[in-house]
């Protein structure tokens, strides 16, 4: 993929302030940002709280689902805004910089945001890799989020829990975690040491 093919795509001529939210009965709260016109014409920004998002819109139900370009930078918080950042409270300076999540928006300092995750166009996590969703930059909260629902659910009960069987033809190799390699090897092999 050409990073810089992707950067000449022309936006939307009406773009939405970020991604786009359902309602639904499973939700949680998110923020963003809208650049407002007053009556000066001078813009200015007004923090607004999006309405409830379900959790399945967050992510992508299916890999064909359409994802047309780079995740969206409307929804991000002006840098003029914060001093320091929002998750160590770090203040910013020439060499601790602003860096932006992809997906929420907020402003954080580089150590903060070191983790990554594929987006689409409206800033919803596509983990399924399609060609157009670009490893972006993620703060730790939205990695966090995006980990306790990527994760599956394990039932830790003493009658689900996973018990390995002994190989009965290799005593000490547990047969489901033996690594690949000792499949490889030939039967009549003979191991020596110099």
């Amino acid at each position: 993929m050409n990073i810089y093919e992707e950067l000449r795509k022309k936006r939307p001529a009406h773009p939405s302030i970020g991604p786009e939210f359902r309602s639904d009965s499973s939700s949680s709260t998110t923020t963003a940002y809208e650049k407002k016109e007053n009556s000066q014409q001078n813009q200015q920004y007004n923090y607004i709280q999006q309405r409830e998002i379900s959790e399945e819109i967050n992510f992508y139900p299916t890999p064909s689902s359409f994802v047309t370009g780079p995740p969206s930078k409307n929804h991000w918080k002006p840098d003029s805004e914060v001093s320091s950042c929002a998750d160590c409270s770090r203040p910013f300076t020439l060499i601790n910089r602003r860096h932006h999540c992809r997906r929420c928006g907020d402003i954080f300092c580089g150590r903060c945001t070191n983790f990554t995750a594929r987006l689409d166009q409206d800033c919803r996590f596509n983990p399924k890799g399609h060609k157009h969703s670009i490893e972006s930059r993620i703060c730790r909260k939205c990695n966090d989020e995006r980990q306790n629902k990527t994760k599956p659910i394990i039932n830790n009960s003493s009658s689900s829990r996973y018990r390995p069987k002994r190989n009965n033809t290799t005593p000490g190799i547990i047969r489901d975690l033996a690594p690949a390699t000792l499949m490889s090897v030939p039967n009549d092999w003979t191991w020596s040491t110099f």
